[in-house]
């Protein structure tokens, strides 16, 4: 049995020492949203190119835990990145998604599915305690010990006394609170930009250690019945490097030029994302159209 009142406090004192700031996730979310106001419509059409491409459908809908990494192919003299859009409305998607009940449902304790992100061009500043591979680690950590209610952090043996700024102790407590979720329960983790990490030396090979342990996490889950983990990584433009810790049939590369679609509308995401985005009791993922009776408006 859970010691509740244990986890309680070692839940609390984690969170101090994850240095989290509610404020910072949800502003980062909020920027990468109001971005697109302005939007050019070269980048609105890749917005709608991205959001279309069937890898990117398959990755959300699939009824396994899977990982994605998508490359842009934005041009860098652009401003407002789609990728940072799309993630975020993903985001948001999956947030109001949680909130949103069948009328005469009653909501469970615990979520049925939920999303942990991390906007990395928004922290490039070295300084910046959210900068980095332990900087995204820390943050995702932190989000999950939120977005998940029912903890044991007493079985965590290691947790008083990691370093969080150690690569190989953060990532040995995200795989341990992982582990602990069970099946039927949707996790998405949307790392965005993270080609930033990819431009500097001093980061790069902590996040390259990052990326392959976050995927080989992804693959033991689909193979061991655990939670369902959804791992999304972009770059706004293109990856040097850091796609190559993703299995190569998991990289999509977006062409130079995407077809002519006009302005963003709600139907990519209302209808075709929101509306679709289901957790039935069995643990599958729907997506596409025609699931009308099961909206999550």
């Amino acid at each position: 049995m859970i010691d509740t009142e244990r986890s309680r406090l070692v839940k609390a004192q984690l969170l101090r020492s994850l240095e989290y700031d509610d404020a910072v996730v949800s502003g980062d979310l909020g920027a990468s949203l109001r971005q697109d106001y302005s939007a050019r419509l070269r980048t609105e059409d890749r917005v709608t190119a991205i959001m279309e491409d069937h890898r990117l459908r398959a990755w959300l809908a699939g009824p396994t835990s899977d990982v994605l990494f998508v490359n842009g192919n934005h041009k860098a003299s652009e401003h407002q990145p789609p990728t940072s859009f799309i993630s975020a409305k993903l985001v948001m998607t999956i947030q109001e998604g949680r909130l949103k009940q069948k009328a005469g449902v009653k909501r469970a304790k615990a979520p049925a599915v939920f999303s942990l992100s991390h906007f990395c061009a928004r922290h490039k500043h070295p300084k910046d305690p959210d900068s980095g591979a332990d900087g995204v680690l820390r943050s995702i950590l932190a989000q999950l010990l939120i977005g998940w209610p029912e903890f044991d952090l007493t079985a965590v043996g290691r947790l008083r006394e990691i370093d969080h700024s150690n690569i190989d102790d953060l990532l040995f407590i995200l795989e341990n609170l992982l582990d602990q979720i069970p099946p039927g329960i949707i996790v998405f983790c949307i790392l965005d930009a993270i080609t930033v990490l990819e431009d500097r030396k001093l980061w790069k090979d902590s996040a390259a250690k990052v990326i392959r342990a976050l995927v080989q996490i992804t693959e033991k889950h689909d193979a061991e019945r655990h939670c369902l983990l959804k791992l999304l990584l972009t770059s706004p433009t293109g990856s040097r490097s850091l796609y190559r810790e993703v299995p190569g049939e998991s990289v999509v590369w977006m062409p130079e030029i995407v077809p002519r679609n006009g302005a963003i509308s709600d139907y990519v995401w209302k209808r075709d994302v929101a509306r679709n985005l289901e957790v039935p009791d069995r643990n599958v993922l729907k997506f596409g159209r025609g699931h009308g009776s099961e909206d999550l408006e």
